[in-house]
C-alpha cells in the first residue's frame, strides 16, 4: 500500500497535469461517479488535497472526488491523446485539452460536496497529516504526550492513521531506527530526549521520503553507496527489508518481527529497550 509520501507525489503529478484546467472529457466508470458527469465535465480542477493515504480532488463546481488507493489502486498521467498500457480496471479518467489523469483498480471512491469532506469517515478519524503545511516537530512531540497514547507501544501505534496520517510499514521501521527507539517502547515512558528524537525522526524521515521518491537514508549515505556502485534497494532504506544484513551503524544483524500484523525491522543494538 502506498504511504503518505507516495500519495502526495501522485497528487503532485495530477496537479501538474490538470490543476487549473477545464475538464473537457471524463470517463466516470466507478459506480459512485456514474451520475456525476454534469458536475465534473466542464468544471475546473482547483487542487488535489491529501489526507494521509487518501486523495481529494476539488473542483470549482463545489464537488470533490475522494479516492483511497488501498492495496492496488494507482494513478497514471500523461498526454490526453495517449492511453496507459495496463490490464488494470479503469475507475476514472479526467482529461483537459492536453493532459489526462486516470485512476485504476481503486475501489474506495466517492463523490462529495466540498463542505462534507471533513466529515468523511476516513478523514474524520485520522490524525495530523505529516506532509501538511501545519506539521511540525513541536506538534508531533505534543501529540505524543497525550493520555490517549500513553500506554501504547510505539511500534504498533505508528501504523494507526489516527496517530499520524501517512505513516506506513517502511516509514515505521526507518523512523524508529533513526530515532534509536525500540519498537516495543511504550510511548508514555519515553524520556523527553527520546520523545524529541522520535518527533524529529517522524517529521524529517517523512519529508525526506516525499522529496526523494521513497528514500529514507541521508544524502551522505546515498552518495557513499553510489560511489560503491550499490544498487538502489540497498541504499534506499537503513533497515527496512534487510533482515539478517549488517546494521549500517554498528554491524549487528538486523532483525525482523511482526508488529500490528506487519513486518518491522530493527537493530537490537542501536535500538535497545
Amino acid at each position: 500500500m502506498p504511504e503518505g509520501p507516495e500519495v502526495r507525489r501522485a497528487a503532485d503529478r495530477i496537479e501538474k497535469s490538470l490543476r487549473g484546467k477545464k475538464i473537457e472529457r471524463a470517463e466516470l466508470v466507478h459506480t459512485s461517479l456514474e451520475d456525476a458527469g454534469s458536475l465534473i465535465i466542464g468544471s475546473t480542477l482547483l487542487r488535489v488535497d491529501t489526507y494521509g493515504k487518501a486523495f481529494v480532488l476539488v473542483f470549482d463546481s463545489d464537488v470533490a472526488i475522494y479516492v483511497h488507493l488501498q492495496l492496488y489502486g494507482v494513478w497514471k498521467t500523461g498526454r490526453a491523446t495517449t492511453r496507459p498500457k495496463t490490464t488494470r480496471s479503469l475507475r476514472l479518467r479526467l482529461e483537459s485539452s492536453k493532459n489526462h489523469a486516470s485512476l485504476y483498480s481503486a475501489t474506495d471512491v466517492s463523490l462529495l460536496q466540498i463542505e462534507d469532506v471533513p466529515n468523511h469517515p476516513y478523514i474524520k478519524k485520522i490524525g495530523p497529516d505529516l506532509l501538511s503545511s501545519k506539521a511540525s516537530v513541536a506538534q508531533i512531540s505534543r501529540r505524543m504526550q497525550g493520555k490517549t497514547f500513553a500506554r501504547k507501544a510505539i511500534g504498533g501505534q505508528l501504523l494507526q492513521q489516527s496517530f499520524f496520517a501517512g505513516v506506513g510499514n517502511y516509514l515505521r521501521s526507518e523512523i524508529l531506527f533513526i530515532a534509536k527507539i525500540h519498537p516495543t517502547q511504550v510511548i508514555g515512558k519515553l524520556t523527553p530526549e527520546q520523545r524529541l528524537a522520535l518527533a524529529r525522526s517522524i517529521y524529517h524521515t517523512t519529508q525526506r521520503a516525499y522529496a526523494s521518491g521513497g528514500i529514507t537514508t541521508s544524502k551522505e549515505f546515498v552518495r557513499a553507496a553510489k560511489e560503491k556502485r550499490m544498487r538502489r534497494y540497498l541504499y534506499r532504506h537503513y533497515v527496512f527489508g534487510k533482515e539478517s544484513r549488517a546494521c549500517p551503524t554498528c554491524g549487528t544483524k538486523i532483525l525482523k518481527i511482526m508488529t500490528g500484523g506487519r513486518r518491522l525491522y530493527y537493530c537490537p543494538d542501536c535500538q535497545q529497550k
